[in-house]
C-alpha cells in the first residue's frame, strides 16, 4: 500500500504511511497492461507531428508512476501519471502506473492494483484470512502504529 500523503496529497498519519501487501497476487487486477497511442499524448501537450522519445520516467517511494519527461519536436515535455491516466479512461483500473515504453507509434502502460492503494488492501486481507490470520492481525498488518480500542 502507498501512504496517503502520495495519493491525496494531505500528510499522512502513521497507521496510513504505506508497505508492502504481499499478499493479493491472486487478486485478478494484480497487474493490468493498456495501450495509449502516441497521437493522443501529442493532442493533449499541443505539440505538432514529429519524432517524439521518451527521456526519463520518475517515480514515487512506492513505485508508482510520477511523471513521464518526453522529448519533441518543440522540446521537452512532462506528462504526470494523472494525465495518462485521464487519456486512458477506462483502460485505467488503478492509480498505480507501474511502467511505460513508447513503440512507434504507441505507448505501452503496465499497471498494478485497482484502486488508490491506500490502507487495508482487500485481496491482501482475503490472503491473510486464508492463512488463518485473525481479524486483529491483519488490521495490524495494513495498519501499524493504529492502536485497536473496542468501539463499545
Amino acid at each position: 500500500t502507498r501512504p496517503a500523503d502520495e495519493a491525496f496529497g494531505n500528510a499522512a498519519p502513521a497507521p496510513l504511511m504505506g508497505g508492502p501487501c504481499g499478499h493479493c497476487d491472486d487478486a485478478p487486477l494484480f497487474r493490468w497492461s493498456a495501450t495509449l497511442e502516441v497521437e493522443a499524448v501529442r493532442r493533449m501537450l499541443k505539440v505538432p507531428r514529429g519524432p517524439m522519445s521518451l527521456e526519463s520516467q520518475r517515480y514515487y517511494p512506492s513505485h508508482r508512476l510520477r511523471t513521464l519527461t518526453l522529448i519533441t519536436v518543440v522540446g521537452t515535455r512532462e506528462v504526470t501519471a494523472r494525465q495518462l491516466r485521464r487519456l486512458l479512461g477506462k483502460a485505467a483500473k488503478s492509480p498505480w502506473i507501474a511502467s511505460v515504453a513508447l513503440e512507434k507509434d504507441r505507448f505501452l502502460i503496465n499497471g498494478r492494483g485497482f484502486g488508490h492503494g491506500v490502507g487495508l488492501c482487500q485481496y491482501g486481507a482475503r490472503g491473510l484470512a486464508r492463512r488463518r490470520k485473525s481479524a486483529g492481525d491483519i488490521l495490524d498488518w495494513y495498519f501499524s502504529g493504529a492502536e485497536r480500542a473496542r468501539a463499545w
